[in-house]
């Protein structure tokens, strides 16, 4: 799948919502859960972990799992380089495919979540969702070629 860069930049729409496991575990509840929703993904080679937007967090009321020790992340150019603690979070990630299925589904991921203080993404997509895809950006032409691996 070919897609234009916004702005320059690599922006994806995935669909998050809660986790397999918390889906599961509210079904044997028979607890209602969220719907999922579509939000704008920042693909970042550079993050090893994907990253969700405090607020965003807030909206699916989304429930940590504790901290994350994260090093070189936290928006912040002139801050202390170590490692930061994050609280963390269980989710499900889709990217959308051509006819509206999902290309690649992680159902049960583990994300750190942060304000990203950012009006053009809600995430940021790292290495532990690209690893099931092949990428390309194609920088000079403006575009971002995104398929599922293998």
């Amino acid at each position: 799948m070919i897609i234009p860069l916004q702005h320059g930049l690599p922006l994806l729409d995935v669909r998050i919502g809660h986790s397999d496991a918390f889906r599961e575990l509210c079904d044997r509840n028979l607890d209602p859960v969220l719907p999922d929703i579509t939000v704008k993904a920042l693909v970042d080679t550079g993050a090893s972990i994907t990253v969700i937007d405090s607020a965003l967090v807030r909206r699916l009321r989304l429930r940590d799992r504790g901290v994350c020790r994260v090093r070189g992340f936290d928006g912040d150019l002139h801050a202390d380089p170590g490692t930061r603690e994050y609280l963390n979070y269980d989710l499900s990630l889709a990217i959308p495919g051509v006819g509206g299925g999902a290309m690649v589904r992680v159902g049960d991921l583990q994300s750190v979540g942060a304000p990203l203080n950012c009006e053009d993404y809600q995430l940021l997509l790292g290495l532990d969702v690209l690893q099931h895809c092949v990428l390309t950006l194609r920088l000079a032409e403006d575009l971002m070629e995104i398929d599922k691996a293998g």
